[in-house]
């Protein structure tokens, strides 16, 4: 099997955050505007569905819609995207293992929050 140890995750994390914390300031916010509107189109997908399934179906609606609504998490993760909460994972990592400054940190979650 092809798989990471933790010890091997968390330095790919620390080094992915080093990565991410040296992006210019267009490109993030840009990437964060993206991730923002997948997640939209991963809502409205969820809420189009859920919402025009008939009464009679009961709960399996709501199921349907939560099975549409990772297309957004999917284009994140293919197209690229700035998702504020895997930034805080990432970047979480990288300051722990002493690769960035909490104000880099605190800067890049800022900006990445405010766009999305």
């Amino acid at each position: 099997m092809n798989s990471l140890k933790a010890n091997q995750v968390i330095e790919t994390f620390s080094l992915k955050a080093k990565t991410k914390s040296q992006l210019g300031l267009g490109k993030l916010l840009l990437l964060g505007m993206m991730a923002g509107a997948f997640i939209a189109i991963g809502y409205l997908a969820f809420v189009r569905v859920a919402g025009t399934v008939p009464k009679s179906w009961g709960s399996f609606s709501t199921f349907l819609g939560a099975c549409l609504f990772p297309i957004g998490l999917i284009a994140i993760t293919f197209l690229g995207g700035e998702l504020v909460t895997g930034n805080m994972m990432i970047l979480t990592f990288g300051f722990l293992k002493k690769q960035l400054t909490l104000v880099a940190v605190i800067k890049n979650w800022v900006l990445v929050l405010v766009t999305c």
